[in-house]
């Protein structure tokens, strides 16, 4: 299983990519993910309180937007065991439920938009390293762009474990 990572750092911060790469084979094994690119952009407070008012209404800074950017229909295999977030209709798939997340066919899961100078400053509130809250937010991340939610407070719950579990295996294995 492989994931390609592109990183795009728009910080003066130094981004450990090592940790990166490990989460990203991590993440392609657990999810079964094979084939694909994922690209992460480090920006200030400024720029992503900019795209979260944009995409997503909320003119607040925010730890990381995920941007998903494959198609796929569910009664096909599907790279990932996410849960889908939104459906909408084609008229050239004969009408089928088509879910915007991950398909196994060598194309983009999406873009990842993370806020380090958030990141830094939740992990010192949370009184863990910047290198933990950067992998548990990137999974985060990842998480949503196979299909998870938490929206609802089941869908917190199973992301968060989740997340912490993959999060704890990435620390250990790197």
């Amino acid at each position: 299983m492989s994931i390609r990572l592109e990183i795009n750092n728009a910080t003066k911060e130094k981004i450990d990519a090592k940790i990166l790469k490990t989460a990203v084979k991590v993440f392609g094994e657990k999810m079964k993910i094979n084939k694909q690119t994922v690209s992460v952009a480090f920006v200030d407070q400024a720029k992503i309180k900019k795209l979260n008012k944009q995409y997503r209404g909320l003119n607040r800074v925010t730890d990381v937007l995920s941007f998903t950017s494959t198609p796929f229909i569910p009664q096909h295999r599907t790279a990932g065991k996410g849960k889908p977030v939104r459906r909408t209709k084609l008229q050239n798939i004969k009408n089928k439920s088509v879910v915007w997340g991950v398909a196994d066919s060598g194309q983009s899961l999406g873009e990842l938009i993370i806020c380090y100078p958030r990141i830094k400053r939740q992990a010192k509130r949370m009184r863990q390293t910047i290198q933990t809250e950067l992998v548990f937010i990137f999974i985060h991340g990842l998480l949503h762009l196979v299909g998870y939610d938490d929206a609802t407070d089941k869908g917190h719950k199973e992301m968060m474990a989740l997340g912490k579990k993959l999060s704890n295996q990435v620390l250990i294995t790197h």
